[in-house]
């Protein structure tokens, strides 16, 4: 803050090493993931620029990656800034077909407190919190495909799900809690000479409270609470 001015300063400074298809990246930059990179529903490119690590594999049938943000919590009416706020993210992705993608990933979020946990390559998220006793910490989950029928044209869908009430739904109880967001559509890329270069369309679907959470303190709600 200058005064009445606020300023934002958009600088990248990113630093990499590896080789093509197995890499580790760490730097200050905006991070995304997705079919829709700019307005994902876990990670958009539109989002602000944090420092993170990223290391990488992608392989011709199988990718894979394992990411940590630091991130600034504020508290729940978007008040303050405050620091040790953590992001962790993984996914494997398989390449079933040379038309067909399934990617399977669960993103994480601690604070004040930094889990070295979460950096375990192929440890569940899920199962790490349960057995451990990290009750406290925000997990999610999705599954991502993309499918291309014919050249040019790709049709993709991702269900990203905070929480949901597994044993109401498998006895078919469907008033209970759906905490999710579910994305969908297609991109079309003409081959060869085409006034259009891309035609996309896609939906979003935020259910409610999707990423909302509250922060307690000796026992009571606070909003005024740092909401990690």
């Amino acid at each position: 803050d200058v005064g009445k001015f606020y300023i934002y300063s958009p600088f990248n400074a990113v630093v990499g090493y590896g080789s093509d298809d197995i890499y580790l990246q760490v730097g200050l930059n905006r991070n995304s993931f997705g079919n829709t990179l700019d307005t994902g529903v876990v990670l958009g490119a539109t989002t602000p620029h944090v420092g993170s690590f990223v290391f990488t594999i992608n392989k011709e049938r199988v990718n894979y990656h394992l990411a940590m943000l630091m991130l600034t919590a504020s508290n729940s009416m978007g008040k303050g800034l405050y620091t040790s706020k953590y992001l962790y993210f993984h996914s494997i992705g398989l390449n079933l077909t040379d038309k067909l993608d399934f990617t399977f990933y669960e993103t994480a979020i601690t604070g004040p407190y930094f889990n070295y946990s979460y950096l375990l390559p192929i440890v569940p998220f899920m199962a790490m919190q349960q057995i451990s006793g990290y009750s406290g910490d925000n997990l999610l989950i999705g599954v991502e495909f993309s499918y291309k029928p014919i050249t040019g044209l790709k049709i993709f869908a991702n269900g990203y799900a905070d929480d949901i009430g597994f044993n109401d739904l498998v006895k078919f109880k469907l008033n209970t809690k759906l905490k999710m967001a579910v994305e969908a559509g297609f991109q079309y890329a003409p081959v060869g000479n085409s006034v259009c270069k891309l035609f996309s369309f896609d939906y979003t679907f935020l259910a409610p409270y999707m990423y909302s959470h509250e922060m307690y303190e000796n026992g009571k709600l606070s909003l005024k609470t740092p909401n990690y």
